[in-house]
């Protein structure tokens, strides 16, 4: 089932009630994952043009101060070949920045920091992607612009394309993309605490161990439920 901005978002929302709950159940203050609206990311690539524009999104998104990975949606409509033309992508991937905190001087001073928030890695999962994902340059392009509207240190991190199960037809990468930011972000659920998967290797192990064959209607099922239970309250 293809999925718009509008079901995106309210996934994305629920999601990180959920981990902020959670944390506050652990006594832990979770604020180390942020989700971006697809709506959000399209203004970004599609109209934020000059400085002024980039200076009026830093302002108005959510402060990364205390972030540690983004998740980003990601569109084919967000490859530079067609970036005239918002809202005529038709395939969903998911980018995860992970943000590394800024360094202490070596000099023992530790009111004076070094290098502000920088990107540490670039993380690209796409589950129709047969070898190669084709939304790889949108991917690229929207790390580029994040990490330059949101002031963060420019080290120049290429996208990594990572693996993960794929989907069985060609309409489900939705459902797929936001699965993965569900595996991604809650971690195992043995766990009671939300585990920082940080390599490549420990985020495709997690997307092996959450995501299968039934991904597409297990997700269906859970936005349903969760539109039922929001109608109830």
């Amino acid at each position: 089932a293809w999925l718009n901005d509008a079901c995106i978002h309210f996934f994305f929302t629920v999601l990180s009630k959920r981990l902020q709950q959670d944390g506050n159940n652990n006594n832990n203050n979770n604020t180390t994952n942020k989700f971006m609206d697809p709506s959000v990311v399209s203004f970004l690539m599609h109209q934020c043009q000059d400085e002024q524009d980039e200076q009026d999104f830093r302002s108005g998104w959510e402060d990364t101060s205390s972030s540690e990975r983004i998740f980003i949606p990601i569109n084919d409509n967000f490859g530079s070949g067609s970036l005239l033309y918002p809202g005529a992508g038709s395939h969903w991937s998911l980018l995860v920045l992970l943000l590394q905190q800024p360094q202490q001087p070596q000099d023992g001073n530790d009111n004076k920091i070094i290098n502000k928030k920088s990107i540490h890695d670039c993380f690209h999962f796409d589950s129709h992607s047969s070898g190669s994902s084709n939304n790889h340059e949108a991917a690229s392009n929207v790390a580029k612009k994040m990490q330059r509207v949101l002031g963060l240190e420019k080290l120049q991190i290429p996208v990594t394309e990572c693996s993960m199960p794929q989907q069985q037809n060609g309409y489900d990468c939705g459902l797929y993309m936001i699965a993965a930011a569900e595996a991604l972000s809650l971690g195992s659920p043995q766990q009671q605490q939300q585990q920082q998967y940080t390599t490549r290797a420990e985020q495709e192990i997690i997307l092996r161990q959450h995501l299968g064959n039934n991904t597409a209607p297990r997700m269906q099922k859970k936005i349903l439920d969760l539109v039922k239970e929001l109608a109830h309250t």
